[in-house]
């Protein structure tokens, strides 16, 4: 090891064990993916009031609906009352700092901006936020810390100018982000909003979860850093119809230091149009309707800002100029029984021709997840709570024998070829193009906590191999799969200090696509949450 390597590392070191010893300021994984947010999700399960109609969550809307669950579900009020504060103008915002250690590759989901890399990783994050009347206010950045490790990659795309580019073109998805430490600072959970009775408007770098999913929104999710945006909102309860929930938005993404030295296409107009429905003759039941488009940000015209509404497309596959995705997702609760189900549907190359692209093959790039789930309360302010959901990103059988089969996968596009990424990491499903997912999670909830064991099997970009004209027979014994399991745990120690920890173990088969090279990875986390 250099020695400027070997400085850095222990620089690195240092501050880690500074800041969990001496500060004592410690937190888990991205708020919309924590145990805060599965307390949500369970309690919309259990009392039709909690996320009613959310199709579109961010950091602010789920802070927002914690006050509206009830307090003798499981949770005492009093140990989650500082995520907001009704009562105060001016409120310092929960102090984050999460630190995760892999022993042999990346390994992390639904993290945020966070590259969990090789060795050990660390998320700084606090703010202060300020609400007067229909204004809010919330600063929040974080810093963002890796020790990246080195490990064996794959050679790169010949079309990218980094050796740690990914191995097939057309995304923006580095294997690996340099060969040095990583360190990056982020706006986080920052944003400026305000409300007047139903509309609202915002602008900041928040990441939003769409649809119903739990581990894989295929559309948008938090695998990867927000980016600058502004959204127009409206939300109404209309007599007779139900609950109309409508979102409009307009940011722009970046490409990584890994992929490319076209200064000209370095950023992407991501435009997005968002639609839940809530009919009140269907009790539990939650319809939506989204799109997404991602435009280069160069040369652009008003065309390209409005087109999101333009339901119609000049290609039977997709607009040629442009990078379209949409879905349909459906939840459909059940109170009284404490059940669950839900599924998210989507074409990665979005056209609305009804003749051509839905009647002739409805099957046609489409991607889908699915999940179940059911509560079960063991005694008072005790319940428990399985969850089994899948996802498949696969290519559909079209692209092999119509449009000629690539082994670039879901979330990638010709045009735009940073693909559905932003700063080297995927906007949707964090397990990537042309993978697959099965998840089964189990949830124990008590007064000061809850414990997790999860198992997941996911089998990474298989249209890498499905999609090679000169694959054999053989070749499906290549397949990467990795399988993990796990404990995580969250504990309040009081009400101004949360504790959280996880320690899981992967088996990866086919390391890099390489039959029998197999891995084994332990990973683990700790963190803490300071509210004051």
């Amino acid at each position: 090891m250099s020695t400027r390597r070997l400085k850095q590392r222990n620089i690195y070191i240092f501050l880690t064990v500074y800041i969990i010893f001496l500060s004592s300021q410690v937190n888990a994984q991205d708020f919309l993916s924590s145990q805060y947010s599965s307390h949500l999700r369970i309690s919309s399960i259990l009392e039709e009031k909690v996320l009613k109609g959310q199709n579109y969550l961010t950091y602010t809307t789920l802070t927002n609906e914690i006050n509206n669950a009830s307090e003798d579900l499981f949770w005492d009020q009093n140990f989650i009352d500082g995520f907001g504060s009704e009562e105060k103008n001016v409120h310092i915002e929960p102090i984050i700092i999460f630190t995760s250690f892999n022993s042999e590759y990346p390994h992390g989901f639904n993290d945020g901006g966070l590259w969990q890399g090789a060795g050990i990783n660390t998320l700084i994050q606090t703010g202060a936020s300020f609400d007067y009347k229909g204004l809010s206010v919330n600063v929040h950045p974080e810093f963002l810390l890796s020790e990246n490790n080195s490990y064996d990659v794959m050679p790169a795309d010949n079309s990218f100018s980094s050796k740690y580019a990914y191995f097939v073109r057309n995304i923006d998805l580095p294997q690996r982000f340099g060969d040095d430490v990583y360190q990056k600072f982020s706006w986080g959970e920052s944003e400026i909003r305000y409300k007047f009775k139903c509309l609202q408007i915002g602008f900041g770098w928040q990441n939003a979860w769409v649809g119903p999913a739990t581990q894989n929104p295929i559309l948008l999710g938090n695998s990867a850093d927000g980016f600058p945006k502004i959204d127009f909102g409206f939300r109404k309860d209309i007599k007779y119809v139900g609950l109309l929930d409508v979102r409009a938005l307009w940011g722009k993404t970046s490409e990584s230091g890994y992929f490319n030295d076209i200064s000209t296409d370095d950023h992407n107009l991501f435009s997005g149009f968002f639609l839940s429905y809530v009919p009140h003759f269907i009790p539990g039941f939650t319809l939506g309707v989204n799109r997404i488009k991602l435009s280069p940000w160069v040369n652009l015209s008003f065309s390209d800002v409005i087109t999101i509404f333009d339901p119609e497309s000049d290609s039977k596959y997709g607009r040629d100029t442009a990078d379209q995705r949409a879905s349909v997702t459906c939840e459909w609760k059940f109170p009284n029984a404490g059940f669950r189900s839900y599924f998210e549907w989507a074409r990665n190359d979005y056209s609305p021709t009804l003749r051509d692209n839905i009647l002739l093959e409805p099957s046609h790039s489409q991607a889908y997840t699915l999940g179940l789930e059911q509560v079960v309360f063991i005694k008072k302010n005790h319940l428990l709570s399985v969850n089994a959901e899948i996802t498949q990103l696969i290519h559909s059988r079209d692209y092999e024998i119509g449009l000629g089969m690539s082994q670039t996968g879901f979330y990638t596009h010709g045009i735009i070829k940073q693909g559905h990424t932003n700063d080297g990491q995927i906007l949707g499903a964090g397990i990537g193009p042309g993978a697959e997912s099965q998840y089964l999670g189990i949830d124990y909830f008590f007064e000061r906590g809850s414990v997790t064991l999860f198992f997941r099997r996911l089998s990474r970009n298989k249209d890498y191999i499905y999609g090679d004209h000169d694959r054999e027979k053989g070749d499906i014994l290549r397949l990467n799969v990795e399988i993990t399991g796990g404990i995580h745990g969250l504990y309040f120690i009081n009400n101004a200090l949360h504790m959280t920890a996880e320690v899981n173990v992967s088996d990866n088969l086919n390391w890099n696509y390489e039959e029998g090279n197999d891995k084994i990875n332990v990973y683990c986390s700790i963190g803490l949450n300071v509210f004051i």
